[in-house]
């Protein structure tokens, strides 16, 4: 079912209407103001260390369609040769919810999640599902912390209050 919905959405994102791509875009109809201050990200990479200080997460988006938002991540480990993690993701404003996005992410191993976030202010909080479609135990927040960076903070479930796992600090590529 998952595949369909993703197969669906990918088919509906690259079918613009004849013409739209020709379209003139002012800022003030920007198409991805929808998604907040994530959408300041799209045209950029940005790096961060996780707290282990050996393991380095760089994750780079951009402007999809007019619409979306795509991302990618590479996961690596000083002194290993292959990155432990590469992975995608396609990220959609809810058409019926103005402060909720979906996105569908996968990767290597097989990896396949779906998930949606939910803009809150300045806190994106990142909900993913398991393959089952169940929620996953862990959530991400995402807080803006300056023009050039931003902090997402690992929570898991633990006597139903959220608790800190770790944060890492993300700061922009230069030149990327």
């Amino acid at each position: 079912m998952r595949a369909a919905v993703a197969a669906a959405l990918l088919a509906a994102s690259t079918m613009a209407p004849v013409g739209a791509q020709d379209a003139p875009k002012t800022a003030s109809a920007n198409p991805l103001a929808g998604f907040g201050w994530f959408a300041e990200l799209a045209g950029s990479c940005w790096s961060g260390v996780r707290p282990d200080g050996r393991t380095t997460d760089t994750q780079c988006y951009l402007p999809q369609y007019d619409k979306l938002m795509r991302g990618t991540v590479k996961v690596t480990v000083t002194g290993e040769e292959k990155p432990i993690f590469e992975g995608d993701a396609v990220f959609a404003l809810d058409p019926k919810d103005a402060k909720k996005a979906a996105y569908s992410q996968w990767g290597s191993g097989g990896f396949y999640a779906t998930g949606e976030i939910t803009i809150e202010g300045d806190r994106l909080v990142f909900h993913s599902r398991q393959i089952d479609g169940k929620p996953a135990p862990l959530r991400h927040i995402w807080r803006r912390t300056g023009a050039n960076s931003f902090r997402v903070t690992r929570e898991g479930e633990e006597d139903s209050k959220w608790v800190e796992v770790f944060s890492v600090d993300y700061k922009r590529v230069p030149g990327k």
